[in-house]
């Protein structure tokens, strides 16, 4: 422990010596301690915090693959759907989705949205979603 405080003190001499060294050793710390924040806080917003739905753990997204056409992730089809809601128990509930993009106009130009179309059986009732949360939350 003896040599660990004599290092120390040694180090501080020495950028004591040369302030313009220390002041860019410390700015150099500081510039990776935040970057390391930022990316870690990034990392855990996205991919370590849970989903803010009760039972998120259980939640699952379906896609179909059609490898001969280079598709590794294409929409399920409503026929697809159906069948798929038919035939497989283990699912409790099951909504079918889609993006679409609309122009919203009022008296100025035109906007483009992206929204997102649920049908079937309600988004909402697969998450266990009150579905005036829901809206309100987007």
């Amino acid at each position: 422990m003896t040599t660990l405080v004599q290092d120390f003190r040694l180090a501080l001499r020495k950028l004591g010596r040369r302030p313009g060294f220390a002041a860019l050793a410390v700015l150099t710390l500081a510039l990776g301690i935040g970057a390391n924040t930022a990316i870690f806080s990034v990392v855990h917003a996205v991919l370590l915090a849970p989903l803010p739905y009760p039972d998120a753990d259980r939640l699952v997204q379906v896609w179909n693959k059609y490898p001969l056409m280079n598709l590794p992730q294409a929409s399920v089809s409503v026929p697809d759907y159906l069948d798929r809601r038919s035939g497989v128990e283990s699912f409790e509930e099951s909504a079918l989705y889609y993006y679409d993009s609309f122009n919203l106009a009022d008296a100025g130009p035109p906007e483009r949205v992206i929204a997102l179309a649920a049908c079937f059986r309600p988004a909402w009732r697969a998450s266990r979603l009150d579905p005036m949360t829901a809206l309100r939350d987007e």
